[in-house]
Parts: C-alpha cells; structure tokens; sequence
C-alpha cells in the first residue's frame, strides 16, 4: 500500500517489476536471504476442469514471463 510502512519480501525480479508501475522504494534487507521454489498447487477434483486449466496455464505463463 502507497504511503504506509507495511514491509514485504519476495522474488528481487518480481519486485523490481512492480517497483516499475507503483511508487514503492526497494530496499536491501540486512541480511541473506535463502532462495525458495514456488509452487501451484489445487484440488485434484479441478485437474481436469477447463476453466481452472485455463487460469493455472496464465499463471504458469505469467510467472515465466516475470522470471526471464
């Protein structure tokens, strides 16, 4: 949120993207922080449910775009 001191840690690509369309300042933390994995994850019932298809295969592409 614009203007309020909330701090938030995440991805340094994903963040830089952001920092591109929204007045947030990025800032080192002060110390290393380890890698992670992210993951995607749903209900088996929707594996096959077109829709929700649909949305995981955007997110998936969104995520790859983001990452390079």
């Amino acid at each position: 949120m614009s203007g309020s001191d909330f701090i938030n840690t995440g991805p340094a690509r994903l963040a830089r993207l952001l920092a591109e369309r929204h007045p947030i300042a990025l800032v080192r933390p002060p110390l290393r922080l380890p890698s992670f994995t992210l993951y995607l994850v749903w209900p088996r019932r929707f594996d096959q449910d077109p829709a929700h298809r649909w949305f995981r295969e955007l997110v998936i592409g969104t995520a790859k775009a983001i990452a390079g």
